[in-house]
């Protein structure tokens, strides 16, 4: 794949992204953000952890900044019918061509880091398409569970 990718292509590329040997720490991560200028740091977060309740918890969050009138980027998993639901505002999930478009410069981040011997896993790129699209977006506040 090179180029834009389309949505088939994007979703191919998201969940084909496997990590090499142990992974412990935040070293993947923090370079492939890095790359991507940062996009975390472009609006404020809330995290949500712990073991049950979280998406629910992020559902309540999510609904009471978008009801105080915060443009409110919503993080979570697993989904349930499709991927774009993971990542949405105001409730509306990441439209097909929004997701391609981040995933495409995801991906030459992503090729480029492997030149490196770092393999971002699915889920760090899950969540930095997250961020990007919200950064593009110009969230207000994101809701991201952790």
């Amino acid at each position: 794949m090179t180029g834009e990718l389309d949505y088939a292509q994007a979703l191919a590329f998201i969940h084909g992204a496997t990590g090499i040997g142990k992974k412990n720490g935040l070293e993947n991560m923090r370079a492939l953000l890095a790359r991507l200028g940062n996009p975390q740091q472009q609006f404020p977060s809330v995290h949500i952890a712990g073991t049950n309740g979280k998406g629910s918890v992020c559902a309540f969050v999510h609904a009471g900044l978008v009801c105080a009138g915060k443009n409110t980027g919503l993080y979570t998993s697993p989904f349930l019918q499709r991927y774009n639901e993971r990542i949405r505002i105001n409730g509306v999930p990441v439209s097909d061509a929004a997701l391609a478009a981040v995933a495409s410069r995801i991906k030459r981040e992503v090729d480029a880091l492997r030149q490196e011997n770092i393999s971002p896993t699915e889920f760090e790129i899950g969540t930095a398409a997250a961020f990007l699209y919200f950064a593009q977006q110009q969230v207000d506040y994101a809701v991201v569970e952790v």
